[in-house]
């Protein structure tokens, strides 16, 4: 489908105002593929990051490189015996800028390698969206390129953090399910541009070539930008959905919940062709938001269970899913505040559950849909204090 016009402005927006130096934005892509040769199936993200852009346009600078306060003055006074070890700094906090490319799998040893590179050294149009880093491009409908992490690197460099690898990637997509609003006030926007999107395309990861199928590939694409990340970071999405009432596959349905903003998320639904958007700036007495992220024991394995419960005047939805604890993967995201505050975040795209929609009745509810999800992408994460 043809992508709106504020979906293609959402999409070309880059980092201006105050955000270009004190904020975040990110692309984020996330797909199905299967094994070019066992057909074993495995789930990828790719992320365009812009941190603090601006702060420095001439190289990437993060915030966790360790960098030496201590003046050549300082020392010599140091090793004269004049000043007191503990009066010195050793370590100077300065706050991130960069743009940075990640690339990982979800599941059982998932990992992420993670590429950095200043705003100068980036080529960037927006009409159309166009973005070249290194070998890497971004566009409205292509994504390309090819990055490594050695351990070497990592030795080097700990501050990237990420694991080692090499990836090559070349897809293209298409927007199926476009939802051009989501979330958005001041300090914070979040769009779901491709609540269900269709990849194609083939990836070459750690030496393991992989292929990836339109209609298998239940995509995901979306974008959010503001002053930081909401805490706690909730978000579920799918769109491989079929119905326990009238046992069809829902080719045409998706949704996504994403927050948290003041304590309340946003809950975007698409069943074939039917639409509901419950926002988080809805007053409370018009609608409610309950949800919860907790590890539960089964008998042989741990999961974490992700619940959702919204409902309105209208309507009430209930949204539960569970993915193996074996499956999550971690990454660690700086945030714009700098003084190495960051986000956790916990990952997998293999969670399975149920939604139901019921329709509000007077005093009765209806059932209108019961659904059943599979390869659910879902995470959870918290902020977490750096150094002052």
């Amino acid at each position: 489908m043809d992508i709106s016009k504020k979906g293609l402005s959402n999409t070309r927006f880059i980092p201006s105002g105050s955000l270009k130096k004190n904020g975040i934005v990110c692309w984020r892509y996330v797909f199905n593929a299967s094994e070019k040769d066992s057909g074993t199936e495995k789930s990828f993200f790719i992320e365009l990051e812009m941190l603090n852009s601006s702060l420095s346009t001439s190289e990437p600078v993060l915030g966790f490189k360790q960098r030496n306060a201590i003046s050549s003055e300082d020392l010599q006074y140091a090793l004269a015996g004049t000043m007191s070890a503990t009066e010195i700094q050793s370590e100077n906090l300065v706050q991130p800028s960069y743009i940075c490319i990640r690339f990982g799998s979800l599941g059982q040893k998932g990992k992420h390698i993670s590429f950095y590179e200043s705003l100068g050294n980036a080529t960037i149009s927006t009409k159309p969206f166009e973005v070249h880093i290194g070998t890497c491009i971004f566009t409205e409908n292509h994504l390309s390129g090819f990055i490594s992490c050695t351990q070497k690197d990592l030795a080097l460099h700990p501050e990237y953090l990420c694991q080692e690898g090499y990836a090559e990637w070349n897809l293209d997509f298409e927007i199926i399910h476009e939802f051009d609003t989501g979330f958005q006030e001041k300090s914070d926007f979040w769009a779901p541009l491709g609540c269900r999107t269709n990849f194609s395309g083939t990836i070459s990861w750690c030496g393991t070539d992989y292929v990836i199928n339109p209609l298998t590939s239940f995509g995901y694409y979306d974008k959010y930008w503001g002053k930081s990340l909401p805490n706690p970071w909730f978000h579920i999405s799918a769109s491989s959905l079929s119905s326990l009432i009238s046992g069809r596959t829902m080719f045409e349905s998706s949704f996504a919940v994403h927050g948290l903003y003041g304590e309340k998320a946003v809950l975007l639904l698409d069943f074939e062709g039917n639409r509901l958007v419950f926002n988080a700036e809805e007053h409370k007495k018009n609608s409610e938001f309950i949800w919860d992220c907790q590890e539960i024991s089964q008998n042989d394995y741990d999961e974490l269970h992700w619940s959702v419960s919204i409902h309105n005047k209208q309507w009430v939805v209930d949204i539960d899913i569970f993915c193996k604890v074996n499956e999550l993967c971690n990454k660690v995201i700086e945030l714009p505040e700098g003084n190495r505050k960051t986000m956790s975040v916990v990952s997998s795209c293999s969670g399975t559950g149920e939604i139901k929609l019921y329709k509000v009745l007077k005093n009765t509810l209806e059932q209108i849909e019961y659904l059943r999800i599979a390869k659910a992408f879902c995470e959870f994460g918290r902020i977490e204090e750096g150094e002052n």
